[in-house]
């Protein structure tokens, strides 16, 4: 039996780590500089780019998208098929235990804010996540781990 799922998905897993998107975003058809402006991520574009072509070479590859600002490679050229994008202001993660991996943690959820009055940045929350399977904290440091801000 062939059964659908829903596209686009809106559950990821990286190692150990469960993160799932609300089926509808806080925000639809934003645009892409728009984003860039009022979050303050110069870098949009590129990392945008550099994701969608190792997502074309490395299908099933975990990507990471984070770390110091990018500038525009000769070997990434920036190449958005799109112009508008969906935001998601919470989401959910969930882990198995460090010690027992047949152990599902309860959810976490994370919530951030837009800029807006009080916050002109947004209020944002940091999350570390091992999304290498061979790489185990505490013993691989933060080797596999990935930062994002939501």
């Amino acid at each position: 039996m062939d059964e659908a799922i829903p596209h686009p998905p809106r559950i990821f897993i990286a190692g150990g780590t469960a993160i799932h998107l609300n089926y509808n975003p806080s925000h639809t058809r934003v645009s892409v500089d728009d984003v860039t402006t009022n979050f303050n991520i110069p870098d949009l574009h590129v990392v945008l780019s550099e994701f969608l072509l190792h997502d074309a070479r490395e299908r099933g590859e975990v990507y990471g998208v984070g770390g110091p600002n990018r500038r525009p490679s000769i070997e990434c050229p920036l190449i958005l098929p799109f112009d508008h994008l969906q935001l998601w202001y919470t989401v959910h993660l969930q882990e198995t235990a460090f010690h027992n991996s047949s152990i599902t943690l309860p959810a976490q959820t994370i919530h951030a804010s837009p800029p807006g009055p009080g916050w002109s940045k947004g209020q944002q929350e940091t999350v570390l996540v091992n999304v290498e399977g061979g790489s185990v904290w505490p013993e691989s440091g933060l080797t596999g781990e990935y930062s994002f801000m939501i």
